[in-house]
């Protein structure tokens, strides 16, 4: 089930819990696409939440404000909950620069380096209204080797993380 309050027309974060209580009974997860300010004032409910749940995009946070910035600090407190999963996609979401998004690095590897257990990769294909050039999805795999370069955790981040959480 996934929540985009970024967007018009989706479900309403008032059910945020009433969906979660039934999800977690069944073993689902919810999907949330938020931006920062969303993810600042969702944090306390979420850490309540009984059902994992997976940010997209890294929380789209802004890379040039750093890793200190408020919302990043709020994504690595929900990520050491055990229930909270990020995806290391979209970098153009978070970026200022063009590809390959170089600024975007220092928050993906404080990611990895905090949880890498906790972590998904994805492209965010077919990148609908991106607001910048149509990206190339197979140059986001090639940000993987930047983002993650250790092989071990890159097998872990493809492999077991979506294989334990999806359970498959």
């Amino acid at each position: 089930m996934r929540f985009i309050p970024t967007q018009p027309g989706g479900l309403p974060l008032a059910q945020l819990e009433y969906y979660a209580e039934r999800l977690a009974a069944l073993g689902w997860h919810i999907q949330l696409m938020l931006a920062p300010a969303h993810l600042l004032e969702l944090a306390p409910r979420l850490q309540k939440l009984r059902c994992d749940f997976v940010i997209d995009h890294m929380g789209d946070i802004q890379a040039a404000l750093g890793t200190e910035q408020s919302a990043f600090k709020a994504l690595l407190r929900l990520l050491e909950t055990g229930r909270c999963w990020t995806k290391l996609s979209a970098g153009y979401h978070a970026s200022q620069q063009q590809p390959p998004y170089r600024d975007v690095i220092p928050l993906a590897q404080a990611l990895v380096a905090a949880r890498p257990d906790r972590l998904l990769w994805g492209t965010d294909w077919p990148h609908i209204n991106p607001g910048k050039p149509m990206p190339n999805s197979t140059e986001f795999f090639d940000l993987l080797f930047d983002w993650v370069p250790d092989d071990a955790i890159r097998r872990r981040i493809l492999v077991d993380n979506p294989s334990h959480l999806y359970g498959f």
